[in-house]
């Protein structure tokens, strides 16, 4: 369809003077993500309309990881999940409130540990060494 091809053309050219009205500037900022350097940081633009399946597909096609979390700093200096549609909203209406046109909102991205390596840490600190000592194997258990 026209939307479809569109949506293409904007992916691949973000330069025209229509497409800055409607964009944002972002700078993403790769915290821990596996074959990047760490606190890379990436200038793009955002289209304000920007649907969240497609941006997290191309964030995943950019830097090649299955699994990446996006956040945000607020107006009060936490650290915010973006992690559907309404979050990406809401970053942006933020970030427009509170900013200049020619800000830009900063978006962290990392890649979430393995659940194994959180397992193994808290079971070191929490007696693994002792059930190793007995002769049983370590236990891992599942998020519940």
């Amino acid at each position: 369809s026209e939307e479809d091809e569109e949506e293409e053309e904007e992916e691949e050219d973000s330069s025209s003077s229509d497409e800055d009205e409607d964009t944002v500037k972002v700078k993403y900022v790769a915290q821990d993500v596996p074959g990047h350097p760490a606190e890379e940081v990436r200038a793009a633009r955002l289209p304000v309309k920007q649907r969240w399946k497609g941006f997290m597909a191309n964030l995943r096609k950019e830097y090649g990881a299955k699994d990446i979390m996006v956040s945000y700093l607020d107006c009060e200096e936490d650290t915010v999940a973006i992690r559907s549609q309404a979050d990406l909203k809401i970053a942006l209406k933020e970030h427009f409130d509170l900013n200049t046109p020619s800000a830009s909102l900063r978006l962290f991205l990392t890649v979430p540990t393995k659940p194994q390596a959180s397992t193994n840490s808290d079971g070191m600190a929490g007696g693994m060494a002792d059930s190793v000592a007995d002769g049983a194997e370590p236990k891992h258990s599942m998020p519940s």
